[in-house]
Formats: C-alpha cells, structure tokens, sequence
C-alpha cells in the first residue's frame, strides 16, 4: 500500500499525520520547494495575499494536539512558522518532495492510480488524497477583458503604494475587499466596493473581550438537523445592533442570515463609513476602458480595479473523477475507489478543523483498502450537513455546510468506522 498525497499546505499536513498514525506509507508533493502551501508568500501559487488579515483567533486557526495560543488573532507572518514546525515535529519532512507537478491522474488496472508526474515520470498508487485547497484557481469575471486600467486578483494585493491618487474600486464584499478597502484609504483618491448583496459584519472581540469565532453550546434538545437554524437565529441577534449602525451609514444588508456566506470581520468599518472614506456601489456588470457600468444603470470613472471574487471550487486534479458534491463529502468521492478530497467545503467554522476530522475519515478508508475490506458506508448528503440553514448554490463556489452539524456528522460517521475523529478541545466540549 503507497498513497500519495498532493499538497503540503494544512489540509496535506493532516492528511499525513492521519496516515502515520495508521502507518501507511506516503509520499507528500508539492509544487513548491517547501512546506505551508498558500501560507507560504515565497510559493509562486499562493493565492494568498502577504497582507492579509485573518479572521479566525488563534484557537480557531490550529491543530487539535498543537493549539497555537489562547489570545487574540494570529498574524499572516505567524501561520508559515506554525505550520513548518509541526510538519517537522511529527515527522512529515521525511516524507516531503518538493517542486513536483502533478500532470494528470489516471486509473488503472486493481483499482490504482497511475500519475503523471510534470518532470516526465510515472508513478502508480493505491490511493492519492488531494489536499491542494480551495483557493488556487482565482475567479475573475468574464468583463475584465474590457478593461483598459490597472486590475487584479486580491490575492495579488500587497501593499496601498500602488493605489496612490487613484479610484479604485473593489467588486465583490467579502473580507478581502473589505481589508483591502480599508488599508487604501487615505492613498486611493477614491475606494468604491461594488457588491450585489450585503453580508454581516462582525467585531472581532465580544463584549467579554473573546473572540467572536469561539463556538457556544446549544441546549441538548435540539434536534441536529435544526441546530444551524438555530444557530443562526442566535447569531443574527448578537450581531444585529453592530449591523444596524452599518446600515443606516449605506451599508448593504444582507438578505439571508449570517451562515449563508462567510461574515466579514472588521472593527473600524463602521468609522470609515461616518467619514465616508469607502462607498458601496450596485453590482459591477460590465466595463469599457476605465469605464464600470453598474446593475442599477450608473457609471464609474476609475483608474484601478480589485476583484475580491473568490476561487473555483473543485481541484483541477479531481476533474472527471469526482463531482463537485461528492468531493466535498468529508473529502470523500467514493468510500472505497482510493480518490480523496481534503479541504474543498466552506463552512462557519475554522479550516484547520474540518481538514482534521476529514483527515481522520480518509485515513481509516485507506486503512480499510488496505486490508482488503470493502466499506459499506453511507456519506451524507449536503442538506444533512445544513442543519436546516438555506445556503445559496452557484456554479463555481465551494459548497457551504453548517459547521456544528458537519463535526456532528463526522463523529457519527468515525464511530461507525470504528475510530474517534480529531477535534479541537473547544468543540469536544460544545457538541
């Protein structure tokens, strides 16, 4: 048995620590020369901005068995260090090759997996987990092409200099135009964030001083499948007074609660909207040199152009062989077929969690090809991973799960195989 696991950033990092506890052998590749995938700013793929603001405290943003730190939020600088010395404590530099390119993946006779390696070589496995992410393949409207100003991805921002004396408008309102929004004002001549929807906005602190990301217990009648209704009501009322000072200041409200996307985090939006440094605008819908044309007929002069559009769903790896769905099924294609997915949901929680318990699932379904026993497991589907939320589906975008049912699910589903699924203190104590 040999498994490959594509990927060295947190997602592939769990994958091989889930591997070494049932000692499977594996080798770990990346298309860089080390370690930390998108949190490594030397990687050329990284598709994430050096200046980028997390949004997840510190206990949020960790391990289950090397908890990074009780207080506050971590810094973009922190994550690569973190994530370097736990590959090397647990031993996966062992395992570790560097600058290798994935071409394609094939299957071939007895149910393994032939690869096509970027340096001309091929290579047959039992098993290949994908752990390369969600946030690779950058989403950029169609209209760019028409545009005859300055533009990018925000993955791209580094630093407000390039803005200097120039409007710029952001489209898209999540937390990556929001951040960047506010880092540019007062160097931007302008900052307009085009959006076709609000989203909730959160502090980052809680009146007790906590971060707003640590989970809370429900009351143990609730029913799972209504646990993220519920949830959600909770949430929408706690941060419904900060919301309503956002709104009377021309900020979009949402019209769906506070699961249906990501929340932005953001402690000063509410200042920078009273002096009106930043401006929503209506949806950008089309463009024609340095010209924006607006959904609700508007036009906009500007110099520079953000797109904080997010990334494509699926890894393109998977094309062919895994839906966007099924792999988003605790990284699951099928139970038994050796294709695995890690990291391709988005959900209200923390990343690092759901690459562990989908980590501990893929593993003990290695374990089982291993010893020639055929799993008859039933996966759940995404409306039983909603706990009764609504969640909006596009083409494209990742599909969304309620957090606290996830985990329930996971647990369930590691019992039935016969293994307890990692997961962090914080929510062993709240589920």
């Amino acid at each position: 048995m040999k498994v490959l696991i594509v990927g060295a950033g947190p997602a592939g990092i769990a994958a091989a620590r889930e591997l070494l506890h049932f000692s499977i052998p594996f080798d770990i590749i990346d298309s860089h020369t080390s370690a930390g995938g998108s949190w490594n700013s030397s990687n050329p793929s990284s598709a994430i901005s050096p200046a980028v603001q997390l949004i997840t405290s510190r206990r949020m943003t960790s391990y289950s068995d090397a908890p990074m730190g009780d207080s506050g939020y971590p810094q973009r600088k922190e994550i690569l260090p973190y994530l370097t010395a736990y590959f090397q404590s647990m031993g996966i530099d062992r395992f570790f090759c560097g600058q290798h390119y994935i071409e394609s993946i094939a299957m071939v006779a007895d149910s393994k997996w032939q690869v096509s390696l970027s340096r001309k070589s091929k290579t047959t496995y039992d098993c290949i987990v994908i752990a390369t992410g969600a946030n690779r393949q950058v989403r950029v409207p169609s209209f760019s092409a028409n545009l005859s100003v300055p533009w990018m991805h925000a993955s791209k921002y580094t630093h407000p200099g390039f803005f200097a004396g120039k409007r710029v408008l952001l489209v898209g309102m999540g937390n990556s135009a929001v951040h960047i929004a506010r880092e540019i004002v007062g160097t931007a001549a302008a900052v307009y964030i085009s959006t076709n929807s609000g989203r909730w906005i959160s502090p980052r602190y809680d009146d007790s001083g906590l971060p707003t990301d640590y989970p809370s217990k429900l009351p143990t009648d609730v029913d799972d499948q209504a646990s993220g209704v519920l949830e959600e009501a909770q949430a929408a009322r706690q941060l419904r007074p900060y919301n309503e000072k956002l709104w009377s200041l021309g900020v979009p409200q949402p019209e769906a609660g506070p699961f249906s996307h990501t929340v932005i985090v953001s402690d000063d939006l509410i200042e920078l909207m009273r002096c009106e440094a930043i401006q929503f605008v209506n949806r950008a819908i089309a463009c024609s040199g340095g010209q924006v044309h607006l959904s609700d007929g508007r036009q906009l002069l500007i110099d520079a152009v953000v797109f904080a559009t997010g990334y494509l769903a699926v890894p393109k790896l998977a094309a062919g062989h895994l839906s966007a769905e099924k792999g988003s099924l605790f990284g699951l294609g099928s139970p038994n077929n050796g294709l695995y997915t890690i990291g391709n949901i988005d959900s209200d929680i923390g990343g690092f969690w759901t690459y562990e318990v989908a980590a501990s699932i893929v593993a003990r379904l290695i374990d089982a090809k291993r010893s020639g026993q055929r799993l008859n497991v039933r996966l759940p589907s995404l409306s039983e991973l909603s706990g009764g939320c609504v969640f909006p589906r596009s083409n494209g975008r990742l599909p969304r799960v309620h957090g606290r049912t996830y985990l329930k699910a996971a647990q369930s589903l590691g019992h039935s195989l016969g293994i307890e699924v990692a997961l962090n203190s914080d929510w062993k104590d709240v589920l």
